[in-house]
């Protein structure tokens, strides 16, 4: 009898293991960076390596640390292939190790996986969630907020671990699930992968795809005064010279909206002029890129020069938009990275022609801006 009754514990038992093993894992986002990590401390009689958790410190936090957490478990769930690694890894080959981001839902809960490669044997002085951590659903403005992390013992805590060098760890937070109707993320609280919020993260096979197409923006064209003349971008007495740009109502500086076409994506995006005259360039090297790591070209920029720097004259407050032109997205893109390269240096006062790069835009919040650049015409009141 007892037999029998071993027998059908392990039975059961083996089939629990096998519904756990077998539980659905639905995959919403995943993301891929490399992060810097500190000073490697080698012991020279073991010669194991430890690293402190520089970017761990948060001084605001009050919280204890030292605390070692055991058994930390190793990433098992496969990232799906990302064409920018080896990019990323020639790039990024000495002082940082990888980073790696899953967010899945799993028996009725949410829950982030943050991955990192093992850098060396031993890592002290780091930070994994709190009550700070929340995910926001961008749209709605919804707060979920995390319930627990795994291990449980990094709650709220500075912790020490130690993990096989160059294997992958895995740690989890766990939040309520996010309804059908999200589409977009950001998350808050996790800043040793940072988020911090500002990024966005784009849920797998939520909303529609896009799949019509916007009218080619027109805006004011301006009018040239004086063309360039043996252009040299160290004198500005040869640069062209433009009035009655494209006026708009105030808006954010570098603010952008963006139209899709068969023909061409273009991008509009708004300046602040701060004098009654102000220089202005795009570099010919600008570039969009979407999720795939496919890139598309910048063709040209409308009324300006594309390469050169340019003189707008104008009145110190005015909001002007440019319109850049870049080869078409396709319609179901939903985020991309917009890159512009530095330019070469010249001689001006304040001069200054410096790239930048904004991951993660979304299509359609750049959609909806476009009622943001329609033309205003400039009232002056004396």
């Amino acid at each position: 009898m007892k037999t029998l009754a071993l027998t059908a514990l392990m039975v059961c038992a083996a089939a629990t293991m096998q519904a756990q093993e077998k539980k659905e894992v639905k995959i919403l986002s995943q993301g891929l960076w490399y992060s810097p990590y500190g000073i490697i401390i080698k012991d020279s009689r073991t010669g194991r390596t430890t690293i402190n958790w520089e970017s761990s410190e948060d001084r605001h936090i009050k919280a204890r640390d030292g605390v070692w957490v055991d058994n930390i478990p190793l990433r098992t769930i496969p990232l799906k292939e990302n064409p920018n690694v080896e990019t990323y890894r020639k790039n990024f080959d000495r002082g940082f190790t990888e980073k790696s981001c899953l967010l899945t839902e799993e028996d009725n809960e949410t829950v982030l996986h943050c991955y990192m490669k093992m850098p060396a044997d031993s890592i002290t002085n780091f930070w994994l969630a709190s009550d700070e951590t929340g995910i926001i659903d961008y749209e709605t403005g919804v707060h979920y907020r995390a319930r627990r992390c795994e291990p449980q013992e990094a709650w709220y805590k500075y912790f020490n671990f130690t993990a096989p060098k160059d294997s992958v760890v895995d740690f989890r937070i766990y939040f309520p699930k996010l309804p059908e109707t999200t589409e977009t993320v950001c998350i808050y609280g996790v800043p040793n992968w940072g988020m911090r919020g500002g990024g966005i993260m784009v849920l797998e096979g939520r909303g529609k795809k896009q799949n019509t197409y916007d009218k080619k923006p027109k805006l004011h064209h301006p009018t040239l005064v004086k063309p360039a003349k043996d252009y040299s971008k160290n004198n500005s007495g040869t640069w062209s010279v433009y009035k009655d740009a494209h006026t708009i109502k105030p808006t954010e500086e570098g603010t952008m909206a963006m139209w899709l076409t068969p023909e061409a994506t273009y991008i509009a995006i708004a300046h602040e002029q701060n004098w009654l005259r102000e220089y202005m360039g795009v570099e010919k090297g600008c570039i969009l890129v979407d999720g795939n790591g496919k890139q598309y070209k910048l063709k040209g920029i409308e009324d300006y020069p594309l390469g050169e720097i340019y003189w707008v004259e104008g009145y110190s407050g005015d909001f002007i938009a440019t319109l850049k032109v870049f080869e078409p997205l396709p319609p179901d893109v939903v985020t991309f990275t917009y890159v512009e390269p530095d330019g070469e240096p010249f001689r001006a006062w304040g001069a200054n022609w410096k790239g930048e790069t904004k991951p993660n835009l979304s299509v359609e919040s750049l959609r909806k801006n476009q009622k943001l650049f329609e033309y205003q015409k400039r009232k002056i009141v004396k």
